[in-house]
């Protein structure tokens, strides 16, 4: 039983990002990352929301316990798509290692994250944008 997707939809990017943890060659276009950037935060965010209005729990250190838990399920996936944004961008995901210098790394790395793609084939790969769409709308 397949799951009905809508055509260009956000889950759909969140997706294929998910199918991806374990590729860490080729590129990414800018729909993939910050999709997939989008839906983590929000993920993230969910149990906050929901033991802070709905719950109201004594322990509100819960909250960031189930975050964290969500942050470590994607930890990789989050590591893959960005290397591959910076392939996409004609960059080695070595840069990817600017989240360690702090929240100044962690701006230009979201910087170069930003950028359009090269625009020609690169060491990664073909320009994702020229590839057709359909292979992240199928269910």
């Amino acid at each position: 039983m397949g799951v009905i997707l809508l055509k260009g939809w956000i889950m759909n990017w969140y997706l294929k990002a998910l199918r991806n943890t374990f590729n860490f060659s080729g590129r990414a276009r800018r729909k993939e990352f910050w999709y997939f950037s989008l839906v983590l935060a929000a993920l993230m965010s969910a149990p906050y929301i929901i033991f802070d209005y709905f719950l109201k729990p004594s322990d509100p250190e819960s909250a960031v316990g189930i975050s964290g838990i969500l942050l470590f399920l994607h930890i990789i996936t989050l590591h893959s798509v960005t290397i591959r944004r910076l392939h996409d961008t004609n960059r080695s995901g070595w840069w990817d290692l600017l989240n360690m210098i702090g929240p100044l790394g962690t701006l230009v790395l979201a910087y170069f994250c930003a950028e359009d793609s090269y625009f020609n084939y690169n060491k990664w790969g073909p320009v994702p944008k020229e590839m057709l769409e359909e292979e992240v709308n199928e269910p």
